[in-house]
Order: C-alpha cells, then sequence, then structure tokens
C-alpha cells in the first residue's frame, strides 16, 4: 500500500501535509479513513 508521501510526489505535490488537506477537502474524508472504508 502506497503512503501519502509517495502518492502526492506521484502527483507532483511536494508537501504531504498540503496533499492530506486538500485530500479532505476533495473527498469529504481523512486520507486514512478514506482506505479504511475501502480496504479489501
Amino acid at each position: 500500500m502506497l503512503g501519502v508521501k509517495v502518492i502526492a510526489g506521484d502527483l507532483g505535490i511536494e508537501d504531504s501535509y498540503y496533499f492530506s488537506r486538500l485530500f479532505k477537502k476533495l473527498m469529504g474524508v481523512a486520507s486514512n479513513e478514506y482506505r479504511n472504508r475501502f480496504r479489501r
């Protein structure tokens, strides 16, 4: 499973904190909550 830093970097976002805030704003939940909800 990829971490926030890796995913942010792949998207060209150097600041993982910024990515986390952006993810929550766009998805409505934090990235770890999203992962926990949709993990198989």
